[in-house]
């Protein structure tokens, strides 16, 4: 399964204004038990996903089923990407990208400011109705303060010393 992730500049009016049924996460985190997949075993976690967010990424069929779609990566893959964004966000300044998951960005902003890696908190959740299994995280202040500072070739750099230990 592929996983597409873009990074936006933008404040949160702007994100609110751009994907005006997106949902806002709960003020404070609820404790919340889901099935491991994989082991079977019950899973208890802080979530910040309002309770219909929750219902609807819980497993329940959607009430009107999607065919199964074939992703192909032939041609332009920006574009690809770019025609896959909401509308309301291809306006803002953005960077598309395929596999890079919260993980990969909370290890990427530990090391640049050469602190410990801090969970990246909610923005939105995507409406309930749109079973998207979308998540939109936003940065925290330090991090994004950190990646202003920091210059392309650091980057890079960093960038091919935390492949190779993903790798």
């Amino acid at each position: 399964m592929a996983v597409y992730t873009t990074f936006f500049v933008a404040t949160v009016e702007e994100l609110y204004a751009a994907l005006p049924n997106w949902v806002k996460p709960l003020e404070h985190p609820v404790k919340r038990t889901r099935t491991n997949p994989f082991t079977g075993e019950s899973v208890t976690y802080d979530s910040w996903e309002p309770e219909d967010v929750f219902a609807a990424a819980s497993g329940e069929p959607p009430a009107e089923p999607r065919a199964p779609s074939i992703v192909t990566g032939a041609g332009d893959y920006e574009a690809f990407l770019h025609a896959r964004l909401p509308k309301g966000v291809r306006s803002l300044p953005h960077f598309a990208g395929k596999s890079i998951l919260p993980p990969h960005t909370q290890q990427l902003l530990a090391a640049i400011a050469s602190r410990e890696e801090e969970a990246l908190a909610p923005a939105l959740f995507p409406s309930p109705s749109t079973r998207s299994g979308a998540m939109l995280d936003r940065l925290p202040a330090w991090g994004i303060e950190a990646l202003a500072a920091v210059r392309d070739e650091e980057l890079r750099a960093l960038g091919e010393v935390l492949a190779e230990r993903e790798g």
